[in-house]
């Protein structure tokens, strides 16, 4: 029953970071949560729905739960496997030297917030028709290129190979 002392947790962080960052409001909060983790997901949105409710600033915040799947490596064929189907034997060759990659993880991984104060706003800067603009997102990097011609083409630069896609 550590999913109550979980949820408090995770409260306290959010106010925390509400307070530090001055949100008014928190429209939903995303928990990644591991197969074998030993967190229930159920467990946790049932105290979710108790312990918000003492909470001002997230009386009405939706809780998101993502599942992370277990998987195990094995270090003498070097493949992996589905944790909870297969254990800690290898299926493909039945050795037991594994070890666990992903699955034991519990992260906040989204805050959907709004600000007390909402920043200036700067005026929009023209586009330079000869100028190469990059845009950094959470969808990983995008570059505007301008040229002679009226519009604009763009690529997108995953983060890990730093080459962009066409």
């Amino acid at each position: 029953m550590h999913e109550l002392g979980t949820i408090v947790y995770v409260i306290e962080t959010i106010e925390k970071l509400a307070e530090e960052e001055k949100l008014t409001k928190v429209g939903s909060i995303t928990l990644e949560v591991g197969e074998v983790s030993g967190i229930v997901p159920g467990y946790l949105s049932d105290f979710w729905l108790y312990a918000r409710k003492k909470s001002q600033l997230l009386k009405e915040t939706e809780l998101k739960i993502e599942n992370i799947e277990a998987v195990t490596y094995c270090q003498n064929c070097k493949k992996t496997y589905e944790t909870v189907t297969y254990g800690k034997e290898c299926p493909h060759c039945h050795s037991g030297n594994t070890f666990l990659i992903t699955g034991n993880q519990f992260n906040i991984k989204e805050i959907e917030a709004m600000l007390s104060k909402a920043p200036p706003k700067k005026p929009a800067e023209p586009l330079n028709r000869n100028k190469v603009h990059l845009i950094l997102s959470t969808k990983g990097l995008f570059i505007l290129f301008s040229g002679p011609q009226p519009g604009l083409s763009w690529r997108r630069c995953p983060r890990e190979s730093g080459r962009p896609q066409r």
